[in-house]
C-alpha cells in the first residue's frame, strides 16, 4: 500500500461511507451505441489495413496489436456490465457486513476491516487517476501533437506527409479523409473510442481487485473467528444453568453459536468464490491471454520502431500492462493462499478439550477446506503467480518467433 493508504488507515472509514466509491455509470444508451459504432468502424478499417499493409512486417504487427485491442475492449464492455452483479451481490453486502456491531468487540478484526476499508478508498482514487494518466499519455498528447502538425501544415501551405503522419492509433485512413479536417476527425474518433475503452477497463480492474481483496479480508476475519474458539473454556470448567427442561452449559451454548457463525461464514465465502469465478472468467481470459500477445508486441515496437516518441509510448504501455497483469495474478494468488491456510487454521485451533459434536463438525469443515479456493476461468487453468511466470515464458517465446520473421 502507498503512504496515502497508510494515512487513511489512521482514520475511521465505515463501510457505508465507501458505497459512493462504486456504482459508476455504465456505457449504455447513446454512449453504448456510439462505442459499438466506433468499434465496428475500426474493426472493418483494421481488417482492410491488415491486407493493405501485409507486405510491411512492422506495420502488420501494429495492425494486429490494434485488432487485439479491439477484441479486448469489446469483451471488456460486457465484462463491465457484469461488474454490476459483483457490486450488488457481494461488495455492498460485504460493506454492510463489516459495519455490523458484532465485529466491533475484536480489535484484531477491526484492524483488518480498517485496513481493507482504507485500501478500497485508496484504490478507487488510484485506478481513476491511473487510467486518466494513461488516456492523457496515449491519446490526448498524440491528439494535441496531431493538431499542431495539422495547424502547421495549414498555415505553411505545405502538403500533408501521408506516409509519416502521426495517428492516435494505427489504422488506415481512407483517401477521401486524407485532408486536414479528415485527419482531425479520424483521430478524434479514435481518441473518443480510447477514452470509453479505458473507462470500461478502469471499472473492471477496480471491481476485480477490490472484490478479491474483500474476499481475502473475509478469510482473515474467519481465521480470527476460529482462533477465538481457544478463548472459550471447556464445558467442564463452567457452572451449569437450567434452560427449558434440560441442563446446558453456558460456554457450550457460546461455542455452538460461534461455530455456527464460522460454518455460515465459510459457506458464504465459498458461494462468493463461485460468483467471482463466474463473473470474472471472461475478464481473466481476455486480459491474461490477449495481453500476453500485447506484451510481446510492445517489446518488439520498443526495440524496432525508429520513432523515439512511439518507443516511449509502447514502453510505458508495457509497464502499465505488466502492472495490471501482476495485480490480477497477485489477487488470485492471495485467495489461493488463504484457502490453503484455512485447513491449517482449523487444525491448529484448540479442539482437543472441546465437545465431541464440535470435533465431528471440525472434521467436516476440514474436508470442505481441502477444496481449493482458486480463480479458474472456464475450468481451464488456475490463475496464480505460477501462471504469471508461464505468461512471461510465452511472451518471450512469441518474441523469439517474431524476431525470426524480422530477420
Amino acid at each position: 500500500m502507498s503512504n496515502q493508504c497508510c494515512r487513511l488507515m489512521d482514520q475511521t472509514i465505515t463501510g457505508a461511507s465507501l458505497v459512493s466509491c462504486f456504482g459508476e455509470p455504465r456505457i449504455t444508451g447513446f454512449k453504448g451505441a456510439l462505442y459499438f459504432t466506433l468499434t465496428a468502424l475500426f474493426s472493418v478499417d483494421l481488417a482492410f489495413c491488415l491486407t493493405y499493409e501485409w507486405h510491411d512486417f512492422i506495420k502488420r504487427l501494429l495492425t494486429l496489436k490494434e485488432m487485439a485491442l479491439v477484441i479486448f475492449c469489446t469483451g471488456g464492455y460486457f465484462a463491465h456490465l457484469n461488474m454490476i452483479s459483483v457490486e450488488n451481490e457481494y461488495i455492498f453486502k460485504y460493506l454492510k457486513y463489516v459495519d455490523e456491531p458484532y465485529h466491533s468487540h475484536s480489535s484484531k478484526k477491526l484492524k483488518l476491516i480498517n485496513e481493507m476499508n482504507a485500501f478500497i478508498k485508496w484504490l478507487s482514487a488510484f485506478s481513476t487517476r491511473a487510467f486518466k494518466f494513461l488516456y492523457m499519455f496515449a491519446a490526448v498528447l498524440p491528439l494535441v501533437h496531431i493538431v499542431i502538425v495539422l495547424a502547421r501544415t495549414h498555415f505553411s501551405g505545405k502538403k500533408l506527409d501521408e506516409d509519416n503522419f502521426p495517428l492516435v492509433m494505427h489504422f488506415y485512413v481512407p483517401l477521401s479523409l486524407r485532408t486536414i479536417p479528415g485527419y482531425f476527425l479520424a483521430n478524434l474518433a479514435a481518441s473518443i473510442w480510447y477514452a470509453l475503452s479505458l473507462y470500461i477497463w478502469s471499472i473492471v480492474f477496480k471491481i476485480f481487485v477490490i472484490g478479491l481483496g474483500c474476499l481475502c479480508t473475509e478469510m482473515d476475519l474467519l481465521f480470527e473467528a476460529v482462533n477465538e474458539i481457544d478463548h472459550i473454556p471447556p464445558a467442564e470448567e463452567t457452572t451449569p444453568s437450567k434452560t427449558t427442561n434440560e441442563t446446558m452449559h453456558v460456554n457450550e451454548i457460546l461455542l455452538k453459536r460461534k461455530f455456527n457463525a464460522i460454518i455460515e461464514h465459510h459457506q458464504d465465502i465459498t458461494k462468493t468464490m463461485k460468483l467471482m469465478n463466474r463473473m470474472f472468467q471472461t475478464t481473466i481470459v481476455l486480459f491474461l491471454n490477449v495481453y500476453c500477445l500485447q506484451l510481446c508486441l510492445y517489446i518488439v515496437f520498443v526495440m524496432k520502431l525508429e520513432d523515439i516518441v512511439q518507443r516511449i509510448k509502447f514502453a510505458t504501455l508495457y509497464i502499465f500492462a505488466l502492472y495490471l497483469q501482476y495485480q490480477y495474478a497477485s489477487c488470485s494468488q492471495r485467495i489461493k493462499d488463504r484457502g490453503e491456510t484455512f485447513g491449517e487454521t482449523l487444525y491448529g485451533c484448540g479442539w482437543v478439550d472441546k465437545p465431541q459434536w464440535m470435533k465431528k463438525m471440525l472434521l467436516i469443515m476440514k474436508c470442505m477446506a481441502d477444496q481449493p479456493l482458486v480463480m479458474k476461468p472456464y475450468g481451464w487453468y488456475v490463475v496464480d503467480r505460477v501462471f504469471m511466470a508461464n505468461i512471461f515464458k510465452a511472451t518471450y517465446t512469441y518474441l523469439n518467433v517474431v524476431n525470426e520473421f524480422i530477420k
